[in-house]
């Protein structure tokens, strides 16, 4: 068993760092779709 967790464990490193990444560019892609709907609004 304990052989096994250090593989889990990177396994859910790299999902956790992917899962950053989405989270970081669907964030910015949501600011971005709020400024340039502010951009069009006024």
């Amino acid at each position: 068993m304990q052989q096994e967790y250090p593989k889990l464990n990177s396994c859910n490193s790299t999902q956790q760092l992917k899962n950053q990444l989405l989270l970081a560019i669907t964030g910015y892609i949501n600011y971005l779709e709020i400024f340039f709907l502010n951009v069009d609004l006024t």
